[in-house]
């Protein structure tokens, strides 16, 4: 594959998981706009395919990849970073993540809520952003810049919601911890909380 002409303005590529909606899909706009050639994936197949369309029809050679991913799948997320990383030209390689997949709470009552709501919320809020942190952590360029999505009740709690805080606040502590183990690398990571 011949390397997007939009490589050329600043020569980074960005992964996005959780890009078919929402502040994926409006991330993955602007920093097309800006030049940068993106790895896109969600697990709404059919929106994802809307989305990278309609960026692709603006920067025609923004797209690298549109996938669909479920990213509480480990071995899909190794496959899906493993297959962008062996795909780039090492010139252009992996310069940022932005972990924006995540299930939405649903405000429930503690002795209503089931263990596969529990599990969802995990697997996806937390586990998700772990699986893609860990998949990449090799393939990182020094300089590259990793972005996980908690939300404001990762910082505030809020009743009839303790699971997805709980998720919210976990992807707060990962983050920080990641930061201080990968900063020595050159590599930074933040979080954003929005809300």
């Amino acid at each position: 594959m011949a390397p997007p002409k939009f490589a050329k303005f600043n020569g980074k590529a960005i992964l996005i998981t959780g890009a078919a909606s929402g502040i994926g899909a409006a991330t993955a706009r602007h920093l097309a706009s800006q030049g940068y050639v993106l790895g896109l994936s969600d697990i709404n197949e059919k929106l994802l395919t809307l989305v990278s369309g309609s960026i692709s029809e603006a920067y025609p050679e923004a797209i690298w990849s549109a996938k669909y991913l479920d990213v509480s799948e480990a071995e899909q997320v190794d496959k899906w970073i493993g297959d962008i990383a062996n795909e780039l030209p090492a010139w252009l390689g992996i310069h940022g993540i932005f972990n924006c997949a995540g299930v939405n709470p649903t405000p429930t009552a503690l002795q209503n809520t089931t263990d596969e709501y529990f599990h969802k919320l995990v697997s996806v809020n937390l586990q998700g952003t772990f699986n893609v942190c860990r998949a990449a952590a090799d393939y990182l360029k020094r300089g590259a810049v990793v972005v996980n999505v908690s939300s404001i009740m990762g910082l505030h709690p809020s009743a009839m919601n303790s699971v997805y805080c709980a998720t919210k606040y976990a992807v707060i502590g990962f983050s920080k911890s990641l930061a201080l183990e990968w900063g020595p690398k050159g590599i930074r990571v933040n979080v954003v909380a929005p809300g």
